[in-house]
């Protein structure tokens, strides 16, 4: 399994920072979020530029919880 760095990743809820997961089979799939949802690309550019060093840390308050 392969954790990605960072990323501006976009849902139906809105564009967020998080990370994705791909196992070994190549299928990717949303794994954490850290941060909360943009209405646009841009604003979740701007945020992750300006605050994206300080996001890792914030990550574990934001995880997706699988069942």
């Amino acid at each position: 399994m392969k954790i990605s760095e960072l990323m501006i990743i976009n849902s139906d809820w809105g564009y967020y920072i998080g990370n994705i997961c791909t196992d070994d089979d190549g299928n990717s799939s949303p794994y954490s979020r850290s941060s909360e949802y943009f209405l646009t690309f841009i604003e979740a550019e701007e945020y992750l530029y300006e605050c994206g060093d300080n996001l890792a840390d914030t990550s574990e308050q934001y995880a997706l919880i699988k069942e």
